[in-house]
């Protein structure tokens, strides 16, 4: 089996190509995330620049929130049926919100 030699032209063409589709990836998760939205459950760092309406936002919108996934979303979303909420304290009503969790999303929460 005959192999192609290396050329050390494509190889440094090749090299660069991937170093600008790496740096594009990069620019395009922050942007992503300065948006409003997460590429994975935790943050870009520096970018915590989204809020959530927690008197109407859906279970994937609470899901954005720092510590809360699926199960805790719909814990909020029950509480809320039977009051909305009026400020941070109230969110301590779901079980398992205490103030460590109340610090992390209030940033994040519109009351309204």
């Amino acid at each position: 089996m005959n192999r192609p030699t290396s050329d050390p032209v494509a190889d440094r063409c090749r090299a660069a190509l991937l170093a600008v589709l790496a740096t594009g990836l990069l620019c395009l998760a922050a942007a992503y995330a300065a948006w409003g939205h997460t590429a994975s459950r935790g943050h870009v760092a520096g970018v915590d620049r989204y809020t959530v309406r927690i008197n109407a936002a859906a279970a994937a919108e609470l899901e954005l929130l720092p510590g809360i996934g699926p199960a805790m979303a719909q814990r909020i979303l029950d509480e809320r049926s039977r009051r909305p909420f009026a400020d941070a304290e109230d969110l301590t009503r779901v079980r398992g919100i205490g103030p460590k969790t109340v610090s992390r999303i209030v940033p994040h929460v519109i009351f309204d």
